[in-house]
């Protein structure tokens, strides 16, 4: 085997490791945002659930209020009892304190039927909060998880790129030049090993049997006419 291929051959394997390394910590970024807009829509879920009760809330205490009013009419209205002069403003007085009683009713009644479903909507949210609070703890595992993957990977690539340098510096500048055009063009691949078959180990092409034969008698750098890679015979 050419001395060339041979100072390749363990660059182009720490470059395939580099190249995944790569791949995968751009990922990242995506994994981030995807954990980011989760947690933002539990977040959304939750204050739309919180809004929902303090909304009921608020009808709720504005029942009373209306209430409040009714029941101050009332007693106003059972004090003028006392002081009309005739039975016709007597009887509409009691008229008009009958239809208050009804109405006051009715709010005690709506009331009544509304603290039951705050009390409904209160357990119902708490239930909510409870298992919205589980998944973003979930999701805080995750993004721990993601955070330490990214450190470990980028700290894995930090002692490749160190090896790689240092493996690159015994390789003549040209070649190491031209290997890294293929290298950059074919996204991590720029050796291809050329077996029995006489195939292309990159791009799986037959090569003419010439070229074979030189790759062989190792001729000098061969690159496939078809993909571009650096062939290298090897049974």
């Amino acid at each position: 085997m050419l001395k060339e291929i041979q100072q390749l051959l363990p660059l182009q394997e720490l470059d395939r490791q580099i190249y995944q390394l790569k791949s995968r910590l751009e990922e990242f970024p995506r994994l981030y945002q995807e954990i980011e807009a989760k947690r933002k829509g539990i977040d959304s879920e939750l204050e739309q659930a919180r809004k929902d009760l303090e909304r009921k809330k608020v009808a709720h205490k504005e029942l009373e209020v209306e209430l409040g009013k009714k029941e101050s009419d009332l007693r106003r209205l059972q004090g003028q009892l006392f002081q009309v002069k005739s039975n016709k403003e007597y009887t509409a007085l009691q008229d008009e304190i009958a239809v208050l009683k009804e109405e006051i009713s009715r709010l005690e009644d709506q009331i009544l039927t509304m603290l039951d479903e705050i009390e409904g909507e209160e357990a119902q949210f708490r239930g909510i909060k409870q298992e919205k609070d589980e998944e973003k703890k979930a999701l805080e595992g995750e993004l721990s998880a993601l955070r330490q993957e990214e450190a470990k990977l980028k700290a894995e690539l930090e002692g490749l790129l160190q090896r790689r340098n240092d493996l690159a510096k015994d390789v003549d500048k040209a070649l190491l030049e031209r290997y890294e055009r293929i290298l950059e063009h074919r996204g991590g691949i720029a050796l291809a090993r050329v077996g029995k078959d006489g195939v292309c180990g990159a791009c799986y092409r037959a090569l003419p049997p010439q070229v074979v034969n030189e790759l062989m008698l190792e001729k000098g750098i061969i690159q496939c006419e078809t993909c571009g890679c650096i062939l290298y015979y090897a049974e």
